[in-house]
């Protein structure tokens, strides 16, 4: 099983671990164990999964919600009497998750082109997946190298209390012809993303050197300036990680 396999079995199975005994799922989990970016990826994945039974868990449901489940199940057991396919439940999964994200992701506020805050709303979206990286490490001094060498940004500092927990790696992102900096670390079991770019990039960011913190869909952000540069933090975590770790 390579990597790209192991994303739809991991995406499809439950989050509660009733499917770790299925041969799929097993083969998938000892694949995340071997393998940096899969696990990366994975992580993500599972704090997307809580965010979104988070929200379902705020919304009413009907009266008679359960009667018209249990009808519609008896009727596909009339016409179908065997169990679904793993393939077959692993498509519907997936379908039925990217809906629920789209319909979370396009609730969000639009904002003017170009904007700062139209730039965090896409960056949001941009990491529904967990993004491929120029450089996968987890080592802070090669980030540290990486962002000197590859961004005139002489003067960028990763955060304070992201200094303590292990990098996954970074890359460079482009919006709108600009060149970003993205850094990603794994904090207390969560994926987080750090977005570094001048503060020229954005002329018409009010950001102060306190967070300011905001969500957007089921994400949660801080953004901030400091000398020349301005931050942005995006993690599928509560906002209550992003005040302790920064």
């Amino acid at each position: 099983m390579n990597r790209e396999a192991a994303k739809i079995v991991l995406a499809a199975c439950r989050p509660n671990g009733a499917d770790a005994n299925d041969p799929l799922v097993a083969e998938a989990l000892a694949l995340v164990q071997r393998d940096a970016e899969l696990r990366a990826w994975f992580a993500a994945e599972q704090a997307a999964d809580k965010a979104i039974a988070a929200k379902l868990k705020t919304a009413p449901l009907p009266e008679d919600l359960l009667a018209r489940v249990r009808a519609g199940t008896q009727a596909r057991l009339a016409v179908r009497s065997r169990r679904p396919s793993l393939p077959l439940a692993m498509a519907a999964s997936l379908a039925l998750l990217g809906l629920i994200a789209a319909l979370w992701l396009n609730r969000s506020p639009s904002a003017p082109p170009g904007t700062f805050a139209a730039y965090r709303v896409e960056m949001t979206r941009f990491l529904r997946a967990f993004p491929k990286l120029d450089l996968a490490t987890d080592r802070l001094p090669e980030v540290r190298a990486w962002l000197s060498q590859q961004h005139p940004l002489v003067q960028a500092k990763i955060p304070k209390g992201m200094e303590r927990f292990p990098s996954l790696g970074c890359r460079t992102v482009e919006w709108q012809g600009k060149q970003l900096a993205l850094l990603c670390f794994m904090a207390e079991g969560q994926v987080v993303h750090v977005f570094v770019m001048p503060r020229t990039a954005f002329p018409d960011a009010l950001l102060t050197p306190a967070p300011i913190f905001a969500k957007v869909g089921p994400q949660s952000t801080a953004s901030w300036a400091s000398d020349d540069n301005l931050y942005l933090v995006v993690t599928a975590a509560d906002e209550a990680l992003l005040r302790k770790i920064l």
